[in-house]
């Protein structure tokens, strides 16, 4: 029996995601979720990308989408209304928006201080693994020196009375 994280990844932009937009015309339920991945988009990947953007220009991507919906009559009113109301779900908005746009780190560099100490932990043990190893190598007699000390050890015994 395996036991379930209580939470798992990408799980703070449930509220998001999972979030009514419209009825389509056949009566079934259109969520954030759904008109993402209609559009070939990953929704967990275009939520963190959305809370990372001003309110506004959330909205306006958001809308986009939600205009590109087919089938769906209740989205034609007002989807930038629509659009506001679901980026208001994301997780921290109300923070974000308090502060004002924030600053994002450049792509690839380290998210925590935490993985930058992980990957020197293992460099430094790659490192003393590499020194341990030529350390042993060196140590340890190859055979034709081990041959040469038992030859030397045998005559040294032979010669002895």
């Amino acid at each position: 029996m395996s036991v379930l994280p209580a939470s798992s990844p990408g799980s703070e932009f449930d509220r998001f995601l999972y979030a009514p937009i419209a009825l389509n015309s056949h009566g079934v339920l259109q969520s954030v979720l759904s008109a993402l991945a209609r559009q070939d988009l990953d929704p967990w990947l275009e939520a963190a990308a959305l809370t990372r953007l001003p309110a506004q220009i959330a909205a306006q991507k958001l809308c986009a989408v939600i205009t590109a919906l087919p089938e769906v009559p209740g989205t034609s009113h007002d989807p930038h209304a629509i659009a506001v109301r679901l980026i208001a779900l994301l997780p921290s908005r109300s923070r974000a928006d308090a502060q004002g746009p924030q600053q994002t780190s450049a792509p690839g560099a380290p998210k925590s201080p935490g993985k930058s100490v992980n990957q020197l932990l293992i460099i430094v043990a790659c490192v003393a693994l590499a020194l341990l190893g030529e350390w042993l190598t060196s140590a340890t007699p190859t055979p034709a020196q081990a041959d040469s000390a038992s030859a030397a050890t045998s005559t040294a015994q032979k010669s002895e009375p």
